[in-house]
């Protein structure tokens, strides 16, 4: 578009692509301002507004602005060169070409909101990668458990009980201070599965697990090592200490009401830091166990000092 204005706005040229953008002609417009051809007043006092500001200035400007088609109530996008100049008599006046620029602008903005449809899918993207990523690391945690439990009675199974022997010794050899260790064994619980089935030895079993659970202290560990034999480790517990503990675990199974009168053997052993390795007290505590069956069973067997 190119246009001459004067400086109350009235037109001295336009050319055709104005005069269309306005829904006019050309020969109509001159003498004219925009506010006969424009509805949009504000738009149009904003432009004037704009053109005595060029013209006080005396500097040529140019900038990227808007206007409204009249007959599709468009908005365009131009791309204005606005020059001040001075007429015959002095009186200043302003030459504006424009440039339409809406195709380049429209592609813009929906490139902008592509690029912004594309954040939005990122973003949920991320938080889905997230959620999946929390599920599996969840699903893993349940899976270290699931590997590491006693789906009979819910304790720690013999891979964990390992685990928990081993850094127990890997303690000890750092702070020397010895722990003791349980080994014990249902007495005659083959008989009772064969007579009361399977299922009634199972829920004995679990039972016997509720009792150690409830005897143990926080800091002690307790697991089942399979078929009746479980483990129990303590921690910081002295000699006196683990046989006190002991004959409670003893007097508990012994007192459970069930279907079948239930006794455990224990054998009591401690670690101390010139064992070669973890396994050196549960084995020493399992000879015990066996000599406690031997001496009569429900009834504890231990060295006679550490």
């Amino acid at each position: 578009m190119i246009m001459i204005q004067d400086y109350d706005g009235k037109f001295l040229l336009a050319n055709k692509t104005l005069a269309d953008l306005y829904g006019t002609t050309h020969e109509l417009m001159i003498g004219n301002t925009a506010a006969a051809f424009n509805p949009n007043q504000e738009q149009v006092q904003h432009y004037l507004d704009d053109f005595h500001r060029v013209m006080d200035a005396g500097q040529t400007v140019v900038v990227e602005e808007t206007s409204t088609d009249v007959s599709t109530g468009e908005v365009r996008y131009y791309r204005s060169v606005k020059v001040p100049l001075i007429g015959p008599e002095g009186s200043p006046r302003i030459l504006v070409i424009a440039d339409d620029i809406s195709d380049l602008r429209n592609k813009q903005n929906q490139l902008a909101a592509m690029v912004d449809a594309l954040g939005i899918l990122n973003e949920k993207l991320e938080s889905r990668v997230e959620e999946r990523t929390q599920e599996l690391e969840r699903a893993n945690i349940q899976l270290e458990d699931l590997a590491r439990r006693d789906q009979l009675t819910g304790l720690p199974n013999r891979l964990a009980s390992i685990e928990r022997i081993e850094d127990e010794y890997k303690r000890m050899q750092r702070t020397h201070t010895p722990y003791h260790v349980l080994m014990m064994d249902l007495d005659n619980f083959k008989d009772i599965n064969d007579t009361y089935g399977h299922a009634v030895g199972d829920e004995m079993l679990a039972s016997v697990a509720r009792v150690l659970q409830s005897t143990i202290r926080e800091s002690d560990f307790v697991g089942r090592l399979g078929g009746e034999e479980f483990i129990a480790v303590l921690p910081g517990t002295d000699r006196n200490g683990a046989i006190i503990l002991a004959e409670k675990i003893r007097h508990g199974v012994e007192a459970l009401d069930g279907t079948a009168r239930l006794t455990i053997s224990i054998g009591l052993a401690s670690a101390v830091a010139r064992d070669d390795h973890g396994l050196t007290a549960i084995q020493l505590a399992d000879e015990y166990m066996y000599r406690a069956k031997q001496n009569g069973r429900n009834q504890i067997a231990a060295p006679d000092s550490d």
